[in-house]
């Protein structure tokens, strides 16, 4: 299962990462807890998340944390596609196909708890 997860989990990290702003970011959109500029940067909590996401590649989630990540980045990525006025159901992009099935893997962890 673990394989499954972060297979999902890639994409919006992929796509949230090239969508942050990291021309002016001294530290490469690693978060840094310490820095200053991290703490006041309005993409802090998207470079937590992915640096969270990527140190965790080895590492087992429980239900509980693929949920929240999961969640994270489904309201990210259908704020994006809502942007670009896509409907997430019938359009065939990337974006939307992963919307999708990240639906239907929320939807069985939550029969699972």
């Amino acid at each position: 299962m673990n394989s499954k997860i972060i297979h999902i989990l890639e994409y919006p990290c992929a796509l949230i990462h090239d969508d942050i702003m990291l021309a002016g970011c001294e530290h490469s959109g690693k978060y840094n807890d310490n820095e200053y500029h991290c703490e006041y940067c309005p993409d802090s909590k998207s470079c937590t998340w992915i640096n969270i996401v990527n140190v965790s590649d080895s590492q087992t989630y429980t239900n509980k944390e693929f949920t929240e990540h999961l969640e994270y980045a489904l309201d990210r990525m259908i704020a994006y596609v809502s942007v670009l006025e896509h409907n997430i159901f019938t359009c065939p992009c990337n974006t939307c196909s992963w919307i999708q099935e990240a639906m239907l893997a929320l939807e069985k962890l939550s029969t699972r708890q």
